[in-house]
């Protein structure tokens, strides 16, 4: 029972399959880039307008 216990604790932080894992991480990867790019955007936005101003 002893030398079990390591065993299970590794399996526990393996419960989402690794597909599952994957995939969320790359949303999570595109969500990240598609933020960043609109604050570039609309910090651009900003400048622009400030410009024509």
């Amino acid at each position: 029972a002893f030398l079990e216990h390591p065993r299970q604790g590794r399996k526990k932080k393996q419960r989402h399959p690794k597909r599952k894992t994957c995939i969320s991480r790359s949303i999570g990867l595109i969500n990240n880039i598609m933020s960043r790019k609109m604050k570039y955007l609309a910090m651009l936005n900003v400048t622009e307008v400030w410009r024509e101003l």
